[in-house]
């Protein structure tokens, strides 16, 4: 079963999208801050890593920075209530940002299809 770690501190926002992945027969790992969030990354080194930006102790803009260090193979997602211009600010600051929602399926169905090298 893919392991996918949802850092994200609105919890109807987690319950929904666990919800929803746990019903796709994905293993989810919560966390609603960004130092616990690197901790579960680092203890069960999940297939997709799924943050929001806006969190406590660490940013999730700190997140992915030291998750890209640490685990360089592990796709991240960002999901946010940022408005438009703030993304596009955060785009240019990581690559390859995704930020509709429809690609955002289609990518996670792609990340986590590559099978056991992901």
């Amino acid at each position: 079963m893919k392991k996918i770690v949802l850092i994200e501190d609105d919890k109807l926002i987690v319950r929904i999208i666990e919800f929803i992945l746990q019903k796709e027969g994905y293993s989810i790992f919560t966390a609603n801050d960004g130092n616990e969030g690197l901790k579960i990354i680092e203890e069960i080194k999940p297939d997709l890593i799924l943050t929001d930006i806006m969190l406590t102790y660490k940013s999730g803009l700190e997140v992915i920075s030291i998750s890209k260090k640490k685990n360089p193979h592990i796709p991240i997602v960002i999901i946010s209530a940022l408005r438009k211009e703030e993304i596009n600010k955060v785009k240019s600051e990581i690559a390859d940002v995704k930020d509709d929602l429809q690609v955002i399926k289609q990518l996670m169905t792609q990340l986590l299809s590559k099978g056991s090298n992901v």
